[in-house]
C-alpha cells in the first residue's frame, strides 16, 4: 500500500480526504482492497481510491503488451466495482517525459476509459502552465471519447527541479495556486516522497530522517494546511497583477481560512492588504492566527482572539512579492498548542566556533501559558549560553511572545549534519516543540 502527502483540491479535501491511492496489480488488487474494507456487514471504505499497477509504460515495471495492461485494467475495475461499493479505481499512471506520452494515455482512455473512475499520470519537472495545459488536454479527451462528462483526474507522484531552493518555493506556490483555480475535477496531487528518499541524482522528499524538513518543499506545503473544507468566494474585487488567493471554510472543524500569495515574476513593490472576512453566526470564539512563508523559512507572526459575537474581521498587512500568508480562524476550543519555532544563523559552523539559535513561542491559544525552553539534541559536550531573551515565561496571554536566543559554541565535529530543536514543558498542558534544524561542525580552516 502507497499513501503519499497529498495537496488536494479544497472543495474535496474535507470529502474525499488527502489520502493517496492504493497501488494494486494483476490478482492481488481486490484482496488488497478486501484486508483493508472488509466484505458484507463489516465493509467499510477505508482503501477509497486504488490505482492498477505502477508506470506500465515503463519496462522495468511492466512486460506485458499495452493490451495487456488495458485488459487487466478492465478486469480488475470491474471486480473492484462490483465488490467494494464506492472505491474508485484509477489508471494508468503512467510515466511522463518519453516517447509516445501523450500517445499512451490516449491509447489507454480509448481501450479502458469507460472502466476508470479516474485518469491517473506523474508529473516531473512540469511548469505550472504545462500543468494546467495537462489537465485540459486530459479532461477534453476523456470527455469525448469515453461517456463521462465530467472526467475526474490525479497526479500520484510529482516533484519539482530547481538550482535555487528559494526559487523552488516560489515554483511550488505557483503550482498549488494553479491547481487550486484551475483543477475542479483534480481529486488530489502527491508529492512523491513525504519521508526522505534517495534515486539516481536527486533526494526526494518533505521530511529528512532525523525529523528537520526540506525548506524547497516543505513551507510551500505548510502555508495551505488549514486550507480545508469548502472553497468560498472571495470579492467583490479587482486582482492586482501576480495576486492570487483561496478562501475555505470548514463547519466540523469551525475553521474559516485564507492563503494569499504575490507571484514575484509579475508582482512590484511592498502592498498594504487590507483582508475583511464576514464571520459565521455561530457564537463560537476563535483564534486568528497569521502565518508566512518567505524565502526558505516560515513561521506564525501573530494571534489573536476574536469574538464569537462579531460579524466581521478586518486585518491590515502588508506584503513584499513573493511572501504568502495564511489566515486561519480556528475554534478556539481546538486551539490548544502554542507555535514555537527555532531558526538558527548558520547550518555549518567550524570546530571551536560559535553560532546562534533564536526560538519564538507565539502563544496561538484562549489560554495563558508558562513554562521553559530548552535545546534539545545538541551533540554532548556543546556549550550554550542564552544571549538574549529568556528561557522561561509566566502568563503569556493569546498572542504574546516569548524568545530566547542562545550562543552555541560546536566543542566537537560531527560526522554529518545533526538535528536539534527547542522543547517547551508548559504549565497545566501538553509539551511541544519546534521544527528540528540542522547544524554541522566541520573542521577549522587552518
Amino acid at each position: 500500500m502507497r499513501v503519499q502527502h497529498a495537496l488536494a483540491h479544497p472543495d474535496r479535501t474535507a470529502e474525499r480526504g488527502a489520502d493517496g491511492p492504493t497501488s494494486v496489480g494483476r490478482h492481488r488488487g481486490p484482496e488488497v482492497v478486501k484486508h483493508f474494507n472488509g466484505e458484507g456487514s463489516g465493509y467499510r471504505p477505508r482503501v477509497r481510491y486504488v490505482e492498477v499497477w505502477n508506470e506500465p509504460n515503463l519496462e522495468q515495471f511492466w512486460l506485458g503488451s499495452d493490451e495487456e495492461y488495458a485488459e487487466l485494467f478492465r478486469r480488475t475495475a470491474d471486480t473492484i466495482h462490483a465488490r467494494f461499493p464506492g472505491v474508485m479505481v484509477g489508471g494508468p499512471v503512467f510515466s511522463p517525459g518519453i516517447d509516445g506520452y501523450y500517445d499512451y494515455g490516449k491509447a489507454f482512455v480509448d481501450a479502458a476509459g469507460e472502466y476508470m473512475d479516474f485518469f491517473v499520470h506523474h508529473s516531473y519537472g512540469d511548469s505550472p502552465d504545462k500543468i494546467v495545459a495537462d489537465m485540459r488536454l486530459w479532461e477534453d479527451y476523456i470527455r469525448t471519447h469515453t461517456g463521462t462528462a465530467e472526467p475526474m483526474l490525479m497526479v500520484t507522484e510529482s516533484e519539482s527541479f530547481f538550482a535555487s531552493d528559494a526559487l523552488k518555493v516560489q515554483d511550488l506556490l505557483l503550482r498549488q495556486f494553479s491547481l487550486v483555480e484551475n483543477g475542479q475535477r483534480m481529486l488530489g496531487w502527491h508529492q512523491f516522497c513525504l519521508l526522505e528518499y534517495q534515486e539516481g541524482w536527486y533526494t526526494f522528499g518533505l521530511i529528512y530522517r532525523d525529523g528537520s524538513v526540506f525548506a524547497r518543499n516543505y513551507w510551500p506545503y505548510w502555508i495551505f494546511r488549514d486550507a480545508v473544507g469548502s472553497t468560498v468566494r472571495v470579492g467583490p474585487r479587482t486582482a492586482m497583477p501576480g495576486e492570487h488567493m483561496v478562501a475555505t471554510r470548514d463547519d466540523d472543524r469551525g475553521t474559516v481560512n485564507l492563503v494569499y500569495w504575490r507571484d514575484p515574476a509579475v508582482a512590484t513593490g511592498s502592498q498594504v492588504t487590507r483582508v475583511q472576512m464576514t464571520l459565521p453566526a455561530d457564537g463560537r470564539d476563535r483564534i486568528l492566527t497569521v502565518s508566512t512563508v518567505s524565502g526558505l523559512s516560515g513561521r506564525v507572526v501573530s494571534a489573536r482572539r476574536v469574538s464569537g459575537r462579531a460579524s466581521r474581521l478586518n486585518e491590515t498587512l502588508r506584503l513584499d512579492p513573493g511572501t504568502a500568508v495564511s489566515l486561519t480562524l480556528l475554534d478556539a476550543r481546538e486551539a490548544t498548542t502554542p507555535w514555537l519555532g527555532l531558526d538558527a544563523s548558520d547550518g555549518t559552523v567550524p570546530l571551536g566556533s560559535t553560532f546562534t539559535a533564536t526560538a519564538r513561542l507565539v502563544n496561538t491559544t484562549p489560554r495563558r501559558l508558562s513554562g521553559i525552553l530548552r535545546l534539545v539534541n545538541l551533540p554532548a559536550g556543546w556549550r550554550s549560553r542564552i544571549v538574549s531573551g529568556t528561557d522561561r515565561f509566566a502568563d503569556v496571554d493569546t498572542g504574546e511572545a516569548v524568545t530566547a536566543t542562545w550562543q552555541i559554541q560546536a566543542t566537537s565535529a560531527t560526522e554529518a549534519a545533526i538535528a536539534y530543536h527547542v522543547h517547551a514543558d508548559l504549565v497545566g498542558t501538553s509539551p511541544t516543540h519546534s521544527i528540528p534544524v540542522r547544524i554541522q561542525a566541520v573542521p577549522a580552516a587552518e
